[in-house]
C-alpha cells in the first residue's frame, strides 16, 4: 500500500510588545479606584493589562514575547532595555517586573514643568521608537504597539511604513491605542492650568470656549491614526481606560481571527 506523510512544521512566532512609557501614560481623570486598588486608574495602569494579557496569551501558544519599553522618565527622553524574547512559563515575572519600575508619574512631570524653562522637548517619537525595535528584529515577527498615540501621525505612519517594508520581511503588528475618556470628551468647566506632561510647558485654558475645536482637532487626529494603520493593513483598536478591558480585547481578537481565517 502506498501512504503519504504530511509534516507539518510548527513554528513559533516572535511577539514583541512596545509599550509606551512617557509622561502623558500617567494621566487619569478617573475619581473611581478599581477594587483592591489604592490609587486612581492611569493609562499606564490600563496599558500594562493590556501588556500582560498578551504576554499571558503568547507564553500559552509557546511563541517567544519581548518587551520594549520606549519613551521618556524622570528628567528626559531615556532609552529602556526591554526584556528579551523569551517563551519561558516564567518569562512573564520579567515583564511585570520591567513594567512595574517604569511607571509615570503626572507629579513628577509637574514637578519638571515647574522647575524648567524648556519647553517642548521630549516629545515622544514613534518612529525613532519603531525604528530601534525593526533593527532587532531578526525574523518575521508580530509587533504589539500600546500607547495613547499622543504624536505626530507622520511619526506612526513612518514607523509602521518602516515595520512593514524593512527588508522584506512584512512583520504584522497590532495597534493599541490607550486613551482617558477626558481626553477624548474634554468635559473640564472651570478656567484652569493645563501642563504638558512632555515637556510642552502650561497654559491657562477656559476649556468651555476650546471644547469645540479640541474636539475637532481630537476628532481629526484620531481619524488619521486608524486610517494610517489601514493604510499598510495593521489592526487598530482604541481602548477606553474607563471601560473593562476584557470585552474590547475578545471581540477585537475574535474579528482578526476571522479575518485572517477569511484570508
Amino acid at each position: 500500500k502506498l501512504h503519504l506523510k504530511q509534516y507539518v512544521k510548527e513554528t513559533n512566532l516572535d511577539l514583541l510588545i512596545m509599550l509606551d512609557a512617557s509622561g502623558s501614560m500617567g494621566y487619569t481623570s478617573l475619581t473611581q479606584r478599581p477594587a483592591g486598588w489604592t490609587r486612581h486608574w492611569t493609562k499606564w495602569n490600563h496599558a500594562c493589562c493590556v501588556v500582560a494579557a498578551m504576554t499571558a496569551i503568547g507564553l500559552a501558544h509557546q511563541d517567544r514575547v519581548g518587551l520594549s519599553v520606549f519613551g521618556q522618565t524622570g528628567g528626559g527622553p531615556a532609552q529602556h532595555p526591554g526584556v528579551r524574547l523569551s517563551n519561558a512559563t516564567n518569562h512573564w515575572q520579567a515583564i511585570a517586573h520591567a513594567m512595574q519600575r517604569l511607571e509615570p508619574s503626572v507629579e513628577a512631570a509637574a514637578e519638571r514643568d515647574a522647575a524648567s524653562d524648556d519647553a517642548g522637548s521630549g516629545h515622544t517619537d514613534l518612529a525613532a521608537a519603531m525604528d530601534a525595535v525593526v533593527q532587532r528584529l531578526t525574523r518575521r515577527s508580530l509587533v504589539v504597539l500600546v500607547s495613547d498615540l499622543i504624536d505626530e501621525p507622520e511619526h506612526l505612519e513612518a514607523g509602521l511604513r518602516r515595520l512593514r517594508f524593512f527588508r522584506g520581511r512584512g512583520h504584522d503588528a497590532l495597534i493599541l491605542q490607550v486613551l482617558d475618556p477626558a481626553e477624548v470628551a474634554f468635559e473640564f468647566n472651570s478656567p484652569t492650568d493645563f501642563i504638558g506632561l512632555e515637556g510642552e510647558g502650561r497654559l491657562a485654558l477656559d476649556p468651555a470656549a476650546l471644547r469645540a475645536a479640541y474636539r475637532e482637532a481630537v476628532d481629526d487626529h484620531l481619524d488619521r491614526v486608524a486610517r494610517t494603520c489601514a493604510r499598510f493593513h495593521f489592526d487598530y483598536l482604541r481602548l477606553d481606560t474607563a471601560e473593562a478591558l476584557g470585552p474590547a480585547l475578545s471581540h477585537f481578537f475574535a474579528r482578526r481571527a476571522s479575518v485572517v481565517a477569511r484570508r
